[in-house]
């Protein structure tokens, strides 16, 4: 039997034209049974986030693979990170700022991003998949924001999740072969 998938979208601005054509490839690749979860009326990604997972679980979803608005990547996305067997795995992208920087929290001592599959400690949630038992395991908030007492973010929605998920001692993995685009000024 297929595995059933949410693809759960976090967005409040709309989506990107390139990342439906890569949503759009993604599903008629195939080999899943597909659910689609457009958060569009949170106040921030962290509430977007936390109601698709609701959703995800509320209809007995396999997996939930996050998408974020204005991300682009190949149609056998969902393919190659479901082949590693992993509870949590993310993609090596880049945050839409120069210089370019990844959005994956290297493990101590680590300095340079691998260039095969690695276990890691935080992984952005832009394109991101989990296994749905995961949510059952983790206190809610799944996904919130630590901040500096002058209100800046000190830690954001995504790696609020795998701190979550590392302190029940659920591994982190990063796939950095997948070629992932960041929507901007420009594909980062």
């Amino acid at each position: 039997m297929d595995k059933k998938i949410a693809i759960g979208v976090p967005t409040n601005r709309g989506l990107r034209t390139k990342t439906a054509q890569s949503l759009l490839a993604l599903v008629a690749h195939g080999g899943y049974e597909f659910y689609f979860v457009f958060a569009t009326e949170g106040y921030t990604v962290a509430e977007n986030r936390n109601y698709i997972a609701v959703q995800a679980l509320n209809t007995e979803c396999d997996y939930l693979l996050f998408v974020d608005d204005d991300m682009v990547f190949p149609p056998e996305t969902l393919d190659c990170l479901m082949a590693h067997g992993k509870r949590i795995i993310g993609v090596a992208s880049n945050s839409r700022i120069l210089p370019l920087k990844h959005t994956v929290e290297l493990p101590e001592g680590m300095t340079e991003l691998p260039t095969a599959l690695f276990q890691t400690k935080a992984v952005g949630c832009g394109v991101m998949l989990v296994d749905m038992a995961v949510f059952t395991e983790i206190e809610r908030p799944w996904f919130g924001f630590k901040t500096f007492p002058t209100g800046q973010i000190a830690r954001g929605e995504d790696a609020w999740f795998c701190d979550l998920a590392g302190d029940k001692e659920i591994e982190i993995w990063c796939d950095p072969t997948i070629s992932i685009g960041h929507i901007g000024e420009y594909t980062y």
